[in-house]
């Protein structure tokens, strides 16, 4: 039974309530997996011990004792540089000795609402002058743990930053394609006649020139509204490199060491509403991991339960920023948790020690 469960372990690696995206895994091996999951499933229904605490990591990870690269902290919208203080607490203890800096920039209601060209253009001043203050404790490079909106913040400060020497990204609940739901709208700063658009039809208030100087507006993505979107959005299509020409992006990008993207999965939403994709702060919560709803094959009768995996994206199929050449040197990971909520990435030891950690050195 012992070798049994073993091999059980060592084809999921990781724990049996999340789903991930490992790179460089053949079908069979896939299938083994899916193969195992069902054998654990069964297991679980009886007083049977699992191994536990396994961890799939791509290259190196963290021991523990020891210091990590440097790390840059950013939170989301509306969030502040303390947003990142229990995490970083986790680390003082468990890796001591290792540099850590929250971004204490564009913080809270108002500031962190400014349009997002705007933040990369002052994070990238910012983040450049304190590495010149301190060329010694940068000069082997640095790591990015990032929330939310912050996630996305990061990313693509990242493939904007010619020069920048980041090693590993870890983007936590960052909406990288965007968001689409009533639950986003009802936690931002919208007016009341705009709200009364409704999802379907928000679109009009949220493309306007004026309303894309916020960052809330800049991460709309309207899959009924394809074209409209590509024309009117002024961040997110240039940045996943469906429009104009994003050659440099995708360079930036693949001088990481490792991109991880990490969220919560529901099948509900956080609040239990039936078919809402909500995590609590984007939706739907698998623009977290590059899933999203089918871009341009929505219909008025369509259901907003359907989601396009990365893989049948034209993002993936094209390559347009890089994601797929990450996939292909397996430096791309992505992890959809079970009920992981949107603000227990910075507050949950068993997610941030579990889930974080392990993609760090």
């Amino acid at each position: 039974m012992i070798c049994f469960l073993a091999w059980i372990a060592t084809l999921l690696v990781l724990p049996s309530e999340c789903r991930v995206v490992l790179t460089g895994n053949d079908g069979l091996l896939e299938r083994s997996r899916e193969v195992a999951q069902e054998v654990l499933h069964e297991l679980e229904n009886h007083d049977v011990p699992l191994l536990a605490n396994e961890t799939t990591e791509i290259g190196r990870g963290p021991r523990e004792g020891h210091p990590l690269k440097p790390i840059f902290f950013l939170h989301g919208i509306d969030g502040y540089a303390s947003s990142a203080n229990y995490m970083i607490r986790l680390i003082k203890k468990k890796y001591p000795g290792t540099v850590t800096w929250s971004i204490n920039k564009y913080q809270g209601p108002g500031l962190s609402w400014i349009n997002l060209d705007k933040q990369i253009a002052g994070l990238k001043e910012y983040i450049g002058k304190h590495i010149k203050r301190n060329p010694i404790t940068y000069r082997n490079g640095y790591h990015f743990v990032c929330h939310s909106q912050g996630g996305l913040l990061c990313r693509t400060l990242i493939q904007d930053w010619d020069d920048h020497n980041a090693k590993v990204l870890i983007s936590m609940a960052g909406p990288q394609r965007g968001v689409f739901g009533s639950g986003y709208l009802d936690g931002i700063p919208i007016p009341a006649s705009a709200q009364r658009l409704g999802v379907r039809e928000i679109y009009k208030f949220m493309y306007l020139n004026d309303t894309q100087d916020a960052s809330w507006a800049n991460m709309w993505h309207d899959p009924y509204q394809q074209k409209t979107f590509e024309q009117k959005n002024h961040f997110l299509p240039k940045f996943q490199g469906i429009v104009g020409n994003p050659a440099r992006y995708k360079k930036n990008l693949l001088r990481l060491e490792k991109a991880v993207f990490l969220v919560g999965s529901f099948r509900d939403s956080l609040d239990g509403s039936k078919g809402n994709r909500f995590d609590g702060g984007i939706d739907p919560w698998d623009a977290g991991v590059w899933d999203y709803y089918p871009e341009e094959s929505l219909t008025s009768k369509a259901t907003m339960r359907k989601i396009e995996k990365l893989e049948d994206s034209y993002i993936w199929k094209h390559d347009t920023i890089g994601l797929k050449q990450l996939h292909q040197d397996r430096k791309l990971f992505r992890g959809a948790y079970s009920k992981v909520g949107h603000g227990d990435w910075w507050s949950k030891k068993k997610v941030i020690e579990n889930y974080v950690f392990p993609h760090l050195y």
